[in-house]
C-alpha cells in the first residue's frame, strides 16, 4: 500500500488531482447509459474516475429488464507508474500520451479531468475527436475560461460556445479530496450533435455531368511504406479509411433507396442492403466500430503469420498469442500498441522457450524409452535420480511419419512444428551463433528431391524412416551440450558450485557429480566458455537479426 501512495504522490507533483467519487456523480448526472456504448477517458490516473464509469455501465435498463453488461471502456494515462495502478484494476490502456492519441474508434462519451495547468489543449483535442457526433465532460480550471489570456483558450471558448456547451463553476471540489486544493471548478458538459453525411460520390455524377467526362475512377492510389511496423501500419489505416467513407456514403444513400413508398413501415428498409460479413446492417443502423474490430482482427491475425513478428516464437507461444485475439481487437492497430505487445511477448518468449527447452529434455531422454527410442537417454551412477540425464549425439523420435500414401511428404505440419522447437530451443541456447537454416524451406527441398536421410538444417541432420520414425544426428556439439547442461541446471542435479569454482577446488562430493555428468576436462571446457555454456541469452527484439 505505502508503494502505491508513493506512485501517486509522484504523479501528483506533475498535476494529478484525483477525481472524489461525488465530484464523479456530479459530472456523470443526466447521462442516458442505455445511449452509451463506449467511453474514453483520456486522463485517467490511477482509475477513479473511470471505476465510477464502469460501475454505471454495467447495469443498465432493456425495456422493463436490467441486464449487466460488460463496459466498453478505453483509459489513456501518460504516467507509466499510474498505468501499472490501471492494468492492475483491470482497465484497457490504449494509450500513453493523449495529446498524441489517435484513433478510427466513434465514442460516446469521453469524460475526463486532464491536468489544472493544460486543461484547454486537452478539451480541444477531446471536442476534436468527438467532432463527427458525441458527448464531452470535462473538470477545468476555472480560471482557463476566466481569464482567456491565451491563443488556447481563446479558442476553446469559442469551440465551447459554438456547441452550446454547459459550464458549472463549483468552489471547493476538491477541499475533502484525496489531494486537496482550493481551486475554484469548472465542470464543462458537451453534446455534439452527429454530422450529416454527404455523399461524396453523388457529388462526383454532378460533377462529372458538368464536364460532360466520366471521371477516371481507376486512378492508381500510392501508399509510401516506412519500415515493417508503421508500414503495415498505414495500410491498416488505409484500409479503415477506406471502409468508413464507404459506410458514411452508405448513410447518405439510404433515403435515396426505400423499399416502399406507399408503405411507411418499410420506409426505413431499402432495396440494397449493407453486409458486414454473414451480419445484414441496414436502415439508420450500421456500426462503424464493428467494422473498425473486424479490420483489427484482421490485421492482428496478419501480424502474428509474419515471420518478422513471429520467428522467434514456439508453438506453444504462438497459441497463446492467437488466445489473446478477442482482446486486442479492442485495441488500435498502431505502432505503440504492437511494440507494447511485443514486449508483454517478449517475457514471455524468455519464459516460453525454457519450458519448451525442458518440455524437449524430457520428450528426447526418458518419454521417449520404449524399443529403439531407449538409446536416447544415458545414465550414470553418481546421481539420486534415476531419470535420463543426458540427450545422446543420436536420437529417435517417433510418431514422425513423413511417408503418405501418395509419396514422401516432409513438409507436414506436425513434423515442421516439432523440428522447428527443437531449432528454436537450440537456437535461443546457441545465441544464434551460427548461420540461419530455414526448416520449412529445407523439407520442402527435400520433398522436392525425393532426399530422405541426412537433410542438414541447422544444429542436426534428420533421416526419415517409412516405419514412422525420424533419426536426428546433432551436428553442433557444443549446442547439444549447452542443451543438456542448461537441463540439468534447472532440474537442480547438478552441485550450487557448478561454474563458480574450479573443479581442483571442490569437494570430494562435488568431483563426484561432475565425473559422472561429464568428466574433469569437459568441465574444464565449461569454466573456459562460461560466457557461452553458462550465459543466459535474452531473446531478440523486433528488427534485430541474429
Amino acid at each position: 500500500m505505502m508503494k502505491a501512495v508513493s506512485i501517486v504522490s509522484e504523479a501528483s507533483r506533475n498535476g494529478f488531482y484525483p477525481t472524489p467519487t461525488n465530484l464523479a456523480d456530479k459530472m456523470l448526472a443526466g447521462i442516458d447509459w442505455n445511449l452509451v456504448e463506449t467511453v474514453l477517458e483520456p486522463s485517467a490516473g490511477k482509475g477513479d474516475l473511470a471505476s465510477v464509469v464502469s460501475k454505471r455501465m454495467e447495469y443498465r435498463s432493456a425495456g422493463r429488464y436490467t441486464e449487466k453488461c460488460r463496459p466498453d471502456i478505453d483509459v489513456i494515462e501518460i504516467d507509466e507508474n499510474l498505468r501499472y495502478i490501471l492494468k492492475g484494476k483491470g482497465f484497457r490502456i490504449v494509450f500513453d500520451d493523449f495529446m498524441r492519441f489517435r484513433t478510427h474508434k466513434r465514442y460516446d462519451l469521453i469524460v475526463m479531468n486532464p491536468p489544472f495547468d493544460n486543461g484547454a489543449k486537452h478539451l480541444l483535442k477531446a471536442l476534436e475527436l468527438q467532432e463527427r457526433g458525441g458527448t464531452v465532460i470535462c473538470l477545468l480550471n476555472a480560471e482557463t475560461l476566466r481569464n482567456p489570456y491565451t491563443a488556447d483558450r481563446d479558442l476553446l471558448l469559442r469551440r465551447l460556445q459554438e456547441y452550446n456547451a454547459s459550464i458549472d463553476y463549483i468552489d471547493n471540489a476538491f477541499a475533502d479530496a484525496e489531494r486537496k486544493t482550493g481551486v475554484e471548478i469548472a465542470l464543462v458538459k458537451a453534446d455534439i450533435p452527429p454530422a450529416e453525411s454527404e455523399s461524396i460520390l453523388l457529388e462526383h455524377l454532378r460533377s462529372s455531368q458538368r464536364r460532360a467526362e466520366p471521371l477516371d475512377a481507376n486512378e492508381p492510389v500510392s501508399m509510401v511504406v516506412g519500415d515493417f511496423i508503421q508500414g503495415i501500419v498505414d495500410t491498416y489505416d488505409f484500409e479503415v479509411k477506406a471502409g468508413m467513407r464507404l459506410i458514411e456514403e452508405w448513410k447518405a444513400m439510404v433515403p435515396l433507396m426505400p423499399k416502399s413508398i406507399v408503405d411507411k413501415h418499410k420506409a426505413s428498409d431499402t432495396i440494397l442492403q449493407l453486409k458486414m460479413r454473414d451480419e445484414t446492417i441496414y436502415g439508420d443502423y450500421l456500426s462503424e466500430n464493428a467494422y473498425i474490430q473486424a479490420v483489427r482482427r484482421k490485421y492482428w491475425e496478419a501480424l502474428f503469420q509474419n515471420p518478422k513478428f513471429m520467428e522467434k516464437m514456439t508453438s506453444n507461444l504462438r497459441q497463446d498469442l492467437n488466445a489473446r485475439l478477442e482482446e486486442l481487437v479492442h485495441y488500435d492497430f498502431s505502432p505503440f500498441n504492437i511494440l507494447q505487445l511485443h514486449q508483454d511477448m517478449n517475457g514471455r518468449v524468455l519464459k516460453g522457450i525454457e519450458g519448451t527447452i525442458m518440455k524437449l529434455f524430457d520428450d528426447l531422454t526418458h518419454k521417449y524409452h520404449w524399443d529403439e527410442c531407449a538409446g536416447n537417454r544415458h545414465y550414470f551412477d553418481g546421481w539420486a535420480t534415476n531419470e535420463a540425464w543426458r540427450i545422446g549425439k543420436r536420437i529417435v523420435i517417433p510418431r514422425m511419419n513423413a511417408w503418405e500414401f501418395f509419396g514422401f511428404n516432409p513438409d507436414s505440419f506436425g513434423i515442421h512444428q516439432k523440428l522447428s522447437d527443437i531449432e528454436k530451443a537450440l537456437d535461443y541456447l546457441d545465441g544464434s551463433l551460427t548461420g540461419a537454416i530455414g526448416v520449412w524451406e529445407t523439407l520442402k527441398q527435400a520433398k522436392d528431391k525425393m532426399q530422405t536421410s541426412g537433410i542438414s538444417m541447422k544444429y542436426f541432420e534428420v533421416t526419415f524412416y517409412k516405419k514412422g520414425t525420424a533419426h536426428i544426428k546433432f551436428t553442433n556439439q557444443a549446442t547439444l551440450d549447452k542443451f543438456n547442461l542448461f537441463a540439468a541446471r534447472r532440474k537442480g542435479w547438478l552441485p550450487p558450485a557448478y561454474g563458480r569454482k574450479r573443479y581442483k577446488d571442490m569437494n570430494e562430493r562435488e568431483r563426484k557429480v561432475v565425473d559422472s555428468f561429464e568428466g574433469e576436462q569437459h568441465y574444464g571446457m565449461v569454466m573456459d566458455r562460461q560466457d557461452y555454456y553458462l550465459s543466459e541469452p535474452m531473446p531478440l527484439m523486433i528488427g534485430e537479426s541474429a
